[in-house]
């Protein structure tokens, strides 16, 4: 509420200055406003889990209704003019402005303000194997009000450098819910997280932006001061148990979390055109930013869990286009960053004070390469690859009060290479008329190296084993995504594509306790396509399928955990048809469902999902006149969950009613 009521005032001061200075300088013969307004309502009839439909749509399940778009624009004078966009759509908490008072030659004064809301569906998990146990609902309503303000002034005169000033707020404030789930005890003393619970927010976010930028015929130079601070304070329940037999809620965890940080960054940027073949560019950006942190667990007054950390980097970018010839273009880029980071933070328990220090220094270095080839008669060959490099050095020392306090006290030091490679090789070749085939390939390679070197406390713990934290010593991954993409318009009235990709991804971990590298492996095919009609002028309708089939298999699969496959179809459709001059109706069907949570449950692990959901849309317009128009729509939405025992279904009715009025 503060945060309207602040932008509200602001607005109002902004209007008021603008007018005032505008009214002292309009002539008497200024042009007219133009208004244009829209006006709309939306009535909802949900039925089931009212808060997934909202998750799902992002619209309340109450009537909401307001101005849809609200746009003025009036010239004061000569010089000035005066611009306005904005929406503001009561119950649903969707807001919108735009206001902007310009001098031609001189520059611009603007103010904008956004707010919208998402909401979140507080329904937990389900296990088959936990009889007569219905998943919880929370009784309690989840949202978050997300949005910002901007005001900013431009000076732009000409020939000359342009000089901006901003402030921003942006904002979060709600409730949402959590991957964190809470832990249930049923029969024979079996435990699943699949409580739910979540998180009470409430972040800010200021900054202020100082920014020159100057343009001439062949070169553009600017340059950005940038001061952000954010604060965050976080509250939920960290951890609870709940025993089926008992009936009996354990007491909570509370978690109370507050984060704070300051962030300076400096950003110059060049670009000039060397000659008629080359571009050349540069970038240079310094970052300096202080953190912290403070968690408090069950209201504790001696058992805060602080955290800081200190960063400073310093990134150049240059970057090179030539085209030597008409059809060639090869651009160049390659990136250096340099980090330094340093940490600290405290985990105290009741009987054990653990402090963390940790320094890290690492350097980045990425080259990219880019090229397009379309001296070929029908075919056009591309490429793009990027190189990287990166190097740290990283010290983390541990130690716990009481000293000695099992295997808490360590101190390491760490030397992490990685090498990473992205290429893509690609054509679009144009057989015959109308048609078009894309063919290409995707490929990403990485490898990284850990060499930890102890310098206290490597010993072989009776709890933990012969091992350590950050126990990875080597670790590689490989893609491959091939696709093609075929593009057919026979008629005018007439176009399609057709679309494949394959996916496939491994992964390798080598740990110190095993010579053998643990692979996890991901692969998936992804077929669509899509027909578009318009075999009159007054009719449009499109057909559009994609089918997903993903399998994960995982090193940790011993047998006993299946394949995880993971099965999705998509279907949609749309309509356009005119009626008659004035009248104009349009509609549409749009559907999705996946089919892999019994593969899980069987083997007692409650994760996948057995879900269909389907919309429903129709829509008429009406156009009165050339400057009014009215529309009516009307949406069924339906979902469907098995995985959940049905306790997400909902089936909801929307109508809306929607006017346009230009004055």
């Amino acid at each position: 509420m503060k945060n309207k009521k602040s932008c509200f005032n602001i607005l109002m001061l902004f209007l008021f200055l603008f007018f005032t200075l505008s009214c002292a300088h309009a002539e008497p013969a200024a042009e007219p406003m133009i208004v244009e307004a829209s006006p709309s309502f939306l009535s909802v009839t949900a039925k089931g889990d009212r808060e997934k439909f909202e998750e799902d749509h992002w619209v309340s399940r109450n009537a909401s209704g307001g101005i849809d778009n609200l746009s003025l624009s009036k010239k004061l004078n000569d010089q000035d003019s005066l611009n306005f966009d904005g929406r503001a759509i009561l119950g649903n908490h969707d807001y919108n402005s735009n206001l902007t008072l310009a001098r031609e030659g001189v520059g611009s004064l603007n103010f904008g303000f956004k707010e919208y809301r998402k909401y979140f569906d507080g329904t937990g998990g389900h296990y088959s194997g936990f009889a007569n146990y219905t998943p919880v609902e929370l009784d309690k309503d989840l949202n978050l009000d997300i949005g910002g303000f901007k005001l900013e002034g431009i000076l732009a005169k000409e020939d000359a450098p342009e000089y901006s000033l901003s402030y921003e707020r942006d904002f979060r404030e709600g409730s949402k819910s959590v991957l964190r789930w809470l832990r249930v005890t049923g029969p024979g003393s079996v435990s699943r997280n699949i409580n739910p619970t979540y998180l009470d927010t409430n972040e800010k976010i200021d900054r202020v932006k100082l920014g020159v930028k100057h343009e001439t015929k062949d070169s553009l130079a600017s340059a950005e001061q940038l001061w952000e601070s954010t604060k965050v304070k976080n509250n939920s329940i960290y951890s609870q148990t709940y025993t089926i037999a008992t009936g009996v809620l354990g007491n909570p965890s509370i978690q109370d979390l507050h984060m704070d940080s300051d962030r300076y960054a400096t950003t110059l940027r060049y670009a000039k055109d060397l000659n008629d073949k080359l571009t050349a560019s540069c970038g240079l950006l310094y970052n300096h930013e202080v953190a912290g942190s403070l968690e408090n667990l069950n209201g504790s007054t001696n058992r805060d869990n602080p955290a800081s950390i200190e960063q400073n980097s310093v990134t150049l970018v240059p970057n090179f286009s030539f085209t030597p010839f008409k059809s060639f273009l090869m651009s160049f880029a390659s990136k250096a960053e340099f980090n330094n980071k340093n940490g600290t933070s405290s985990n105290n328990t009741a009987t054990t004070a653990i402090d963390i220090e940790s320094n890290t220094y690492s350097k980045i270095f990425i080259q990219s390469l880019e090229l397009k080839y379309s001296g070929m008669k029908d075919i056009v060959w591309f490429a793009d690859g990027e190189f990287e490099k990166s190097y740290k050095d990283q010290f983390e020392e541990q130690s716990a009060s009481p000293f000695g306090s099992g295997s808490n006290n360590f101190s390491r030091k760490s030397d992490i290479v990685s090498n990473i490679t992205n290429y893509t090789v690609g054509c679009k070749w144009y057989p015959i008329s109308k048609l078009s085939l894309t063919l290409q390939g995707k490929n990403r390679d990485g490898f990284t190296d850990n060499k930890h070197e102890f310098l206290t406390g490597d010993i072989v713990s009776p709890t933990l084993g012969d091992t350590y934290r950050g126990f990875i010593d080597t670790m590689t991954y490989y893609t491959r995504s091939p696709s093609a993409k075929l593009k057919y318009k026979p008629f005018k009235w007439l176009a399609s594509n057709l679309g494949y990709t394959y996916d496939s991804t491994v992964y390798g971990i080598r740990t110190r306790v095993s010579e053998q590298t643990m692979k996890s492996k991901y692969y998936a095919h992804i077929y669509s396509g899509e027909i578009t009609l318009t075999p009159y002028e007054y009719l449009y309708c499109s057909f559009f399928y994609e089918r997903k089939n993903a399998t994960t298999k995982t090193a940790a699969d011993r047998g006993t955990i299946p394949l995880y496959n993971a099965d999705v179809d998509v279907y949609r459709f749309n309509y356009g048809y005119a009626l008659t001059k004035n009248i104009s109706m349009d509609g549409g069907y749009s559907a999705y469902n996946t089919a892999n949570f019994n593969d899980f449950n069987a083997a007692g692990i409650p994760l996948g999902l057995d879900n269909t959901a389907q919309d429903i849309f129709l829509g008429l317009k009406h156009s009165l006149n050339k400057d009014s128009s009215c529309a009516l729509k009307y949406t069924y939405s339906m979902y469907d969950e098995d995985s959940n025992n049905n306790v997400d279904d909902y089936e909801a009715h929307l109508i809306s009613v929607a006017m346009s009025k230009k004055f």
